[in-house]
């Protein structure tokens, strides 16, 4: 028998900024340099998938009185550069001329204090530059690692239909961290369709769906009738704390596994 460990995925994802086009471009001026509102962390998901998303984003709020282009800002993290911003909405759906936002995605930063800047270069125009605004990243506390022990068959790692497989942490969560566990099934390998979201989403095909819980789901059994799919595991931990004092979510993925028929 074969031990397949869990590695975690990257923190960060990669983040889509949507650039609406708005304002009349102005030459830089110093007097009217970016004036940060917000700092601190966000997360923004999406994408299809079998497995949890996860996403950390530098998200930074700022006005201008004199507003250039929504391109033509750019974020800096001590070194780390982000290009485009988006603008703010109002409670009618529609862009505010002099409000915007604009996101840097965590990659590497260290646990600790952060300082965060917005720089204005419309075309050949000297740049201005907002005063720098502070916030805090560290990622939520995590087990070290995340085990499961399944058999290797015909050189794939696989689990049967009908039997019972736990996960065995080393460490445990922070004790405010919500759980999120998610096991479910595609018909493919490389590849979780549409179709593949609609039947686990419908309860048809997922194993086990479990969102913001005390604990993970440690143990599984995967349904005779799901037997000659492929099983996508996933867990997340969270906190919810965003913002200037926020803390990043962890996640840990599997490989996914192939479902055999019950061993007799």
């Amino acid at each position: 028998m074969n031990r397949l460990v869990a590695l975690a995925l990257p923190l960060v994802s990669a983040v889509l900024i949507s650039l609406v086009p708005g304002g009349t471009a102005h030459a830089a001026d110093p007097d009217t340099a970016p004036v940060i509102q917000t700092a601190g962390l966000s997360t923004e998901t999406g994408g299809l998938s079998g497995y949890l998303p996860i996403s950390c984003v530098v998200r930074v709020e700022f006005t201008d009185q004199t507003p250039s282009d929504a391109e033509d800002y750019a974020i800096s993290v001590e070194g780390r550069d982000g290009a485009g911003a988006s603008h703010q909405y109002d409670g009618l759906g529609q862009p505010v001329p002099d409000a915007f936002t604009i996101g840097l995605p965590c990659g590497d930063l260290a646990d600790g204090q952060h300082t965060v800047t917005v720089r204005e270069h419309p075309g050949e125009a000297q740049a201005t530059e907002s005063e720098p605004a502070a916030f805090s990243y560290r990622v939520i506390d995590h087990p070290s690692r995340l085990d499961v022990a399944v058999p290797k068959v015909r050189g794939t790692y696989s689990v049967y239909a009908g039997r019972r497989y736990r996960l065995r942490p080393q460490g445990t969560w922070e004790a405010r961290a919500d759980i999120s566990t998610r096991m479910w099934t595609s018909k493919r390998r490389s590849v979780f369709t549409s179709d593949d979201w609609t039947a686990n989403t419908s309860g048809k095909a997922a194993v086990v769906s479990v969102d913001s819980a005390d604990a993970m789901v440690a143990t599984f059994r995967v349904p005779r009738r799901l037997a000659g799919r492929w099983l996508w595991i996933s867990v997340l931990g969270r906190t919810g704390a965003w913002g200037a004092d926020g803390v990043a979510d962890y996640r840990y993925t599997f490989i996914p596994l192939k479902v055999l028929p019950p061993k007799r």
